[in-house]
């Protein structure tokens, strides 16, 4: 079987819609200076909704920056 490279178009999609989510979550709890930036799952949860996400693999969220699977955001990693 054939090594798949690169992405799908409907995992550039998903990883899209995982930023919109995470820059939300560093808008709301980002303080200045903060080494770390602890969020819960209702947060994801919230962001999710108030950006009128429905991604049904919330925790996926969380591995796909956490393992190096995606970077993060330039808008967060300014």
């Amino acid at each position: 079987m054939p090594r798949r490279i690169g992405k799908t178009s409907s995992e550039e999609s998903e990883h899209k819609e995982y930023d919109q989510v995470v820059i939300e979550l560093f808008r709301r709890l980002y303080k200045k200076g903060m080494p770390r930036l602890p969020f819960s799952k209702t947060d994801i949860e919230r962001a999710a909704s108030d950006l009128g996400l429905s991604i049904r693999n919330l925790p996926d969220i969380t591995y796909t920056y956490r393992s190096g699977r995606s970077p993060l955001p330039p808008e967060i990693l300014q």
